[in-house]
């Protein structure tokens, strides 16, 4: 019989550095992932725990005691955290330092993308607005189209390169795709502003507060109780649809699954 090859995977701790006055144990949670890789690079769970190898020594013959088969599922790439994307704007040339933060506010302001658990998660109209900005402006939205601006601008800076030209260069192309860009974008249904069930810096967000008090107005179900503080909870519509939120929100955030009890 062909000999069969296993392999084992491990990892330990030989300093612990900045982890001695930074634990994050009790915020780890089954549902985040945590980016370990630039764009297009694999990810791996939040909650991994890192597994000791024994000491083996080279050609040494090993005893089977049990052979467990798994069945394991490609898993999708993880969600990005907020210093994940900036590493990721870095790595592609996308923004300066100095608009990095302003970026990222702007998407979570215009409900673009909700922070939950710590990652950065699309919204529907998010989705629906990055279909639609790609099938209209296909080179505006290209990865490498902000950074060769960027390259643009320093030339100009430097004077190497004309800026009469350079707007040139830019606005032809997309004045003519502007032109066309409301039949393109027609294609796609347009998708309402539903802000998130809660934020995770428990700041307020703009635009949200009329929202906010149409929620309230729901009467409270005294059959359905929040699992934080025993409170009547109200039923709430969120990006994946109907929740149960408590009624004494913003002061308690207890959420539950419409006939769960999660």
């Amino acid at each position: 019989q062909p000999p069969y090859l296993f392999r084992a995977t491990g990892r330990a701790l030989i300093f612990d550095g900045f982890l001695r006055v930074w634990q994050e144990a009790e915020e780890k949670n089954d549902d985040a992932w945590q980016p370990t890789g630039s764009l297009g690079e694999s990810r791996e769970w939040a909650d991994d725990e890192p597994q000791a190898l024994p000491e083996l020594n080279a050609n040494e013959l090993l005893d089977l005691l049990a052979l467990i088969p798994t069945q394991h599922f490609t898993q999708p790439p993880g969600r990005y955290t907020e210093s994940a994307l900036v590493k990721a704007m870095e790595e592609r040339g996308i923004g300066r330092p100095s608009t990095y933060a302003a970026i990222i506010k702007t998407l979570k302001d215009r409900d673009y993308v909700i922070l939950e658990k710590r990652v950065l998660s699309p919204t529907p109209l998010g989705e629906a607005t990055c279909d639609a900005l790609i099938a209209a402006f296909p080179e505006v939205m290209d990865y490498q189209f902000t950074a060769q601006v960027e390259d643009w601008l320093d030339d100009v800076s430097r004077g190497e390169r004309d800026w009469v030209q350079a707007l040139q260069a830019f606005y032809d192309p997309f004045a003519q795709a502007l032109q066309a860009a409301p039949a393109k974008m027609a294609a796609f249904p347009k998708q309402p502003r539903v802000p998130a069930a809660s934020r995770e810096d428990g700041s307020p967000r703009k635009k949200r507060s009329s929202r906010r008090q149409t929620s309230a107005k729901q009467p409270a179900d005294p059959n359905v109780l929040c699992p934080k503080c025993g409170a009547p909870m109200v039923k709430r519509h969120g990006p994946r649809g109907e929740f149960w939120g408590c009624s004494k929100y913003p002061k308690c955030k207890g959420t539950r699954n419409i006939g769960g009890e999660g």
